[in-house]
């Protein structure tokens, strides 16, 4: 499908770092927008050598921003969120989608780690006192 004149005309306004991060993450996009950013950038005689050296830093950026895990600050605020019940799922859900929409996968991901697990320990402790009162009740 080709670039409509919109998304051209939109594209056309792109710095050279934002057409850069394009062609530094190709299967994000739609192939005709990857050529149009290439396209772009040649129009407006950006050298090669100067594409392929900024797009490979955002692509180190990228992958950076992808493995990069949650601060032990973060991780406090999703164990928080845990004794909250609903609230604290809609609140985990809505910033481990943050983190994910922002590249930070990594962080997504021991988001709801960090939160599945402050579950099952809570529910676990609380069986086993249960458990441990049936025993010591009998």
């Amino acid at each position: 499908m080709p670039v409509t004149p919109e998304v051209a005309q939109t594209l056309s306004q792109h710095s050279d770092q934002e057409l850069q991060a394009i062609l530094a993450s190709p299967d994000d996009w739609q192939p005709d927008v990857v050529a149009f950013a290439r396209g772009e950038l040649e129009r407006r005689s950006v050298p090669p050598e100067q594409v392929a050296k900024g797009t490979a830093e955002i692509a180190e950026h990228l992958r950076l921003k992808a493995i990069l895990p949650p601060t032990p600050s973060e991780t406090a605020v999703t164990v928080l969120c845990s004794f909250l019940g609903c609230i604290g799922i809609i609140i985990v859900a809505y910033r481990a989608s943050r983190f994910k929409q922002a590249g930070y996968t990594l962080k997504a991901r021991k988001t709801w780690q960090a939160f599945l697990i402050t579950i099952a320990a809570g529910l676990g402790f609380i069986l086993g006192i249960s458990l441990l009162g049936s025993l010591l009740g009998s």
